[in-house]
C-alpha cells in the first residue's frame, strides 16, 4: 500500500470505527450497561468527593497539572544544546596533574567567567614550574620572570599570563582555546629544551 493511500484511509478507517462505537452505545443498552455505566459512575464519584474540597485548591490543583503537563512539552520541543567543545589538551610536561586540571577547566570556560580567570592561574603556576625546572630557579622566583620578557619573547603569551589587569581585560572574550593552545606550546617548548 502506498504512503498516499495509507494517509487517506487511516483517517476513513477512524470515522468508520468512531461511528460504528457511537452506534453502539447509542442503540444497545447492554455496551452502554458494560462501557458507559462505570464511566459515568467513576466521574459522579470523583464529583462528590470534590465537593467537599475547596474550589480554591481545585482550581490550584488543576493549574499546577496543566502547568506541568505544558512544562514538559515544551521541554521536549526545545533543542538539545550542544556541550561546548573545547580544544583538547595533552601534553607531556610536568606530570598529567596541572595538564588534566587546565582541560577540565577549558571545558567549563566558554560558560563561565570565573573559570577563564582560574584557567590563566593554572596557566601561570604550570609556567612558573616548568620554567624553575628549566632554570633551576625557585617557583616563585619563575612567577615574577612571568611578567618580564626574560622568559619568552612571544608577546601574546606574556600578557595573557602577565599582571591582573591585562588578565581581566583578557578573559572577557569566551572562546579562550587559541590562546590556551599558543600558551602550552611556550611551556612546551621551554620544558623540551630543560
Amino acid at each position: 500500500m502506498t504512503p498516499s493511500r495509507t494517509r487517506v484511509l487511516a483517517p476513513l478507517v477512524a470515522v468508520v470505527v468512531v461511528a460504528a462505537l457511537a452506534s453502539l452505545l447509542l442503540f444497545a443498552p447492554l455496551a452502554r450497561r458494560i462501557l458507559l455505566d462505570p464511566i459515568v459512575g467513576a466521574i459522579g464519584v470523583i464529583r462528590r468527593a470534590l465537593a467537599y474540597v475547596p474550589q480554591g485548591l481545585q482550581w490550584l490543583v488543576a493549574l499546577s497539572v496543566a502547568f506541568i503537563a505544558a512544562g514538559a512539552y515544551v521541554a521536549r520541543r526545545l533543542p538539545r544544546r550542544e556541550k561546548p567543545s573545547a580544544a583538547s589538551v595533552q601534553r607531556a610536561f610536568p606530570s598529567e596533574g596541572p595538564t588534566l586540571r587546565v582541560a577540565r577547566i577549558l571545558r567549563l570556560s566558554s560558560r563561565y567567567r570565573h573559570r577563564r580567570i582560574q584557567l590563566v592561574v593554572e596557566l601561570r603556576d604550570l609556567a612558573a614550574r616548568v620554567l624553575a625546572q628549566h632554570r633551576g630557579i625557585p617557583v616563585l622566583r619563575a612567577k615574577s620572570l612571568l611578567d618580564t620578557e626574560d622568559w619568552t619573547d612571544d608577546e601574546a603569551v606574556r600578557d595573557y599570563l602577565s599582571s591582573d589587569e591585562h588578565r581581566h581585560r583578557l578573559v572577557r572574550r569566551r572562546d579562550v582555546s587559541v590562546d590556551v593552545e599558543r600558551v602550552l606550546d611556550q611551556i612546551e617548548k621551554i620544558h623540551q629544551e630543560a
